[in-house]
């Protein structure tokens, strides 16, 4: 495990294409086709979750979940989601960021972001595995 100090200022992107993801609300659902898991994130962790897959880098957003919550609280709490993503094979580091604008403003109450893990549905895409998506 990488200490927090050694994280600031980095980049993460999706692990791989086999991953994805659908906010509903104030949450988002997040899919690993190959491993058939599935995540919940609250609304902390689901605005976290799309800030770093959006490009903003862990300072940027710690820096905005500061500045409107508890700063000892939020770099402690984001740090703990991040590991839980890496661990969980969701995020990896990247090398630069994939977009030039800074993450929008918080709009929800701070809540403990959580990454809550089923694998119910293992066998199912196991037995009978998404198709490709063909756009256009």
């Amino acid at each position: 495990m990488m200490p927090h100090e050694d994280r600031i200022g980095m980049y993460y992107k999706i692990a791989s294409e086999s991953i994805i993801f659908e906010r509903f609300e104030d949450q988002s659902i997040v899919l690993n086709l190959d491993s058939g898991a599935y995540f919940n994130l609250n609304s902390t962790s689901s605005y976290i979750w799309n800030c770093l897959c959006a490009g903003a880098s862990t300072k940027e957003i710690i820096d905005i979940l500061s500045a409107r919550f508890e700063a000892d609280i939020v770099s402690g709490s984001f740090h703990d989601f991040l590991e839980k993503l890496i661990d969980a094979g969701l995020l990896v580091e990247s090398s630069s960021s994939s977009t030039s604008s800074s993450p929008a403003s918080p709009d929800f109450s701070w809540s403990e972001p959580t990454l809550t893990a089923y694998s119910d549905m293992k066998d199912l895409l196991a037995m009978d595995p998404p198709l490709p998506m063909s756009i256009g």
